[in-house]
């Protein structure tokens, strides 16, 4: 009876085992489940280096590195480090904080992706004292050949020269989820806005003591304006006296980034179509062949600029910051002469007058506008280089003319 009574006790603790082991696995089931639909809810996963540059068979993500095109074992140190780009599978989007070194993913669908961070050794220009080209995370820096085809730049390459009046060129994409590999072609149709990069620089002040009153030039008094590139935390303002060097005063850090061309209005078909009064930022398009927005009123200007790109401060541009560029493009860093101006009759951006003009009020030549190409070039033109503060097509465009 004992025995018996023992063997049924046996059994039905054998059942209540069974029942227990069933429960727990139904649980970790629904906690799977359910943590990957919070997964697929918040299209996120915990990021893990793991033992890099190699891949583990288990993961969510898996980030490897590179420095100079060498797989490295850990992420790479240095000042003069920088990262070049980022690729990742399954359509994910890597992106570097250089600020707070953080590495951080967007449009994450899936797991098992692999990101590559690959950093490279900074091309820096030794005359710029620490002024190089600095990029948020929007700008992509490329090189404009000269019929006008833009590649994504190396940063580890010599992208920009100062000192051959080769200016730093970057780029704001339409679609900022496709990336480009260094040395790859950025078609035009995702381009949405050209800058230009202009470094700190100190002026030497000047006076020929002959000026003539404005309509008429009796003779040429035009002359190089001699400039250095300062440190970010120098400032020269001496006496101001003829001879004396001076910061200009439109730096308040390393330098500022400048449309390339004259703002134009986003997919405007005709000059007509341009001449808009709106406060609609999203329409701004800063590129070359493109119709200038006109008929807008300073308010409205200011506060398109305003809002265009808020977070990276972007503005209407300042006297100071259009004399800072006049003035480079004066030195031996820039054309240094009378840049072509812009008379097309349509008011397109980027072209340049095909006749060089007296600017004698009395002279026809200085006047004369069409959209022709015995009246007009293209900025990707040997007439349109002409129009360039650098003349060549590195350099700014549509400061003289246009609208």
């Amino acid at each position: 009876m004992e025995l018996k009574n023992f063997r049924e006790k046996g059994k039905t603790n054998y059942v209540f085992v069974w029942i227990g082991f069933s429960l727990v696995i139904l649980l970790t089931i629904i906690i799977f489940i359910r943590s990957y639909a919070l997964y697929e809810e918040k299209k996120t996963y915990d990021v893990i280096q793991g033992n890099v540059p190699h891949f583990l068979d288990s993961y969510d993500v898996q980030v490897a590195f590179t420095l100079d095109g060498v797989a490295s074992s850990s992420k790479p140190q240095g000042e003069d480090l920088v990262v070049d780009q980022i690729v990742c599978t399954n359509g994910a989007l890597g992106f570097w904080d250089s600020e707070k070194e953080r590495f951080y993913l967007e449009s994450l669908t899936k797991s098992k992706t692999k990101c590559r961070i690959d950093f490279v050794t900074r091309y820096e220009e030794a005359i710029l004292v620490g002024n190089d080209p600095k990029l948020s995370s929007i700008l992509v820096p490329i090189q404009i050949m000269e019929d006008g085809v833009v590649k994504k730049a190396s940063l580890g390459d010599e992208w920009y020269r100062y000192e051959n009046k080769n200016w730093a060129n970057a780029v704001i994409l339409k679609d900022k989820q496709v990336v480009y590999s260094s040395g790859e072609t950025i078609p035009e149709e995702n381009i949405e806005s050209y800058f230009v990069w202009i470094p700190k620089y100190e002026y030497q002040i000047f006076n020929d003591g002959n000026y003539q009153s404005v309509g008429t030039v009796k003779e040429d008094h035009s002359q190089e304006i001699q400039v250095r590139f300062q440190k970010q935390d120098e400032v020269t303002n001496g006496s101001q006296s003829v001879g004396e060097w001076f910061s200009h005063p439109a730096f308040k850090n390393s330098g500022f980034w400048v449309g390339k061309f004259e703002t134009g209005y986003r997919d405007a078909t005709n000059s007509n179509e341009a001449v808009q009064d709106e406060i609609i930022p999203k329409q701004i398009v800063i590129k070359p062949n493109v119709y200038s927005w006109r008929g807008v009123r300073v308010s409205t200007a200011f506060q398109n600029a305003y809002q265009y790109q808020r977070e990276y401060d972007s503005h209407m541009m300042k006297n100071t910051e259009w004399g800072a560029v006049a003035y480079l493009s004066h030195s031996k860093y820039g054309i240094m002469n009378s840049i072509r101006y812009n008379n097309h009759s349509d008011y397109k951006t980027g072209y340049a007058a095909v006749l060089e003009p007296t600017c004698d009020i009395n002279d026809e030549t200085c006047n004369q506008t069409g959209n022709t190409e015995n009246v007009t070039k293209p900025y990707n033109t040997n007439i349109g280089y002409l129009a360039s503060t650098t003349g060549n097509i590195s350099g700014i465009y549509d400061m003289s003319g246009g609208a």
